[in-house]
């Protein structure tokens, strides 16, 4: 097969070219952060201009495009919500738009972020949305021009954590590089979500687009837990002392923008259609750990600024 992945320098983009690559043939985009994943056709593209976005797919034709390139920093996004909204909505209408054209299947990656609420069972795909920030509105409106481009269009609210190709983090590698550290880190007890390890990830979204599920699905763990409890669970994986995990509220964080207390995303609609479980918080933490020991973490970084250093 196919497939066109967008924000290839990002953590789910970034991973899904590595993982993908062995298997079918597949395009990474990237632009303001070059990277060489092995066996990957790596483009540089900027998604905010249209003839661009364009004459690249024009040029490869996909048969499935996955697009995960968006501004994911609730803060920035907030702070800038007209570059937000460039990014978030103008080129996934773009993208869509050309998409339709050359008959390729949309895979548009979301958030649980468009949900809030603080109570205390977890969201399905058909219920109403309440997003309460920049971020979570512009990737809403992301998600209503995908499904409306074509029928055969997927949405995937998802939450992730895993290994980066570029020097930043995610919530799982802060909370193990500060407990690497020697240092001791807060974990609110009033957040709740439901995190899937990209690698997880990965697979699902492969049975996804091999059986042609459509529509909008969540992709997240099977359980809840509190950001407390996942930084817990990840010193205990890793061999580190849960003492050193501080129970904190996130009004004490500095957080600028409103994040939902409890955005949780159910995973029976997929379970349902899969016949088999969503991986526990648990079984990611554990394949995290094990990815970790394998050297995966140091192979996923090796990929950065190869293109850079080539004068590419």
């Amino acid at each position: 097969m196919k497939v066109l992945i967008t924000g290839a320098s990002g953590l789910l983009g970034g991973n899904l070219c590595y993982l993908y690559a062995s298997r079918h043939e597949v395009s990474g985009w990237y632009f303001r952060h070059p990277v060489q994943i092995p066996a990957c056709r790596m483009v540089k593209v900027n998604l905010l201009d249209p003839n661009e976005i364009k004459e690249a797919l024009e040029a490869w034709k996909p048969e499935y495009i996955i697009h995960c390139a968006a501004n994911a920093n609730v803060d920035d996004c907030e702070a800038h919500p007209k570059e937000a909204r460039r990014l978030n909505v103008e080129s996934t209408r773009v993208l869509a738009e050309n998409a339709a054209a050359i008959k390729a299947k949309l895979i548009y990656i979301s958030t649980d972020s468009v949900f809030t609420s603080d109570r205390d069972s977890s969201f399905r795909e058909e219920e109403e949305t309440a997003p309460r920030t920049v971020y979570a509105q512009t990737k809403y409106e992301g998600e209503k021009l995908a499904l409306a481009m074509s029928p055969e269009s997927l949405v995937i609210r998802t939450c992730i954590y895993g290994y980066n190709i570029l020097p930043k983090k995610s919530l799982g590698e802060w909370v193990i590089g500060e407990l690497q550290l020697q240092k001791s880190i807060q974990g609110f007890t009033d957040l709740y979500f439901t995190p899937i390890l990209v690698n997880d990830l990965a697979d699902w979204l492969e049975r996804a687009f091999k059986q042609s599920w459509r529509g909008c699905l969540h992709m997240a763990s099977h359980d809840v837990v509190s950001k407390y409890e996942f930084a817990c669970l990840l010193a205990r994986e890793f061999g580190f002392s849960e003492s050193r995990v501080k129970s904190a509220g996130v009004e004490t964080s500095s957080l600028k923008a409103f994040r939902p207390k409890r955005p949780c995303l159910s995973v029976a609609k997929i379970e349902n259609m899969a016949g088999e479980k969503m991986p526990t918080v648990h079984q990611g933490i554990r394949r995290f750990y094990n990815l970790y020991q394998e050297g995966y973490q140091k192979r996923l970084k090796s990929f950065n600024g190869h293109l850079a250093t080539q004068g590419k």
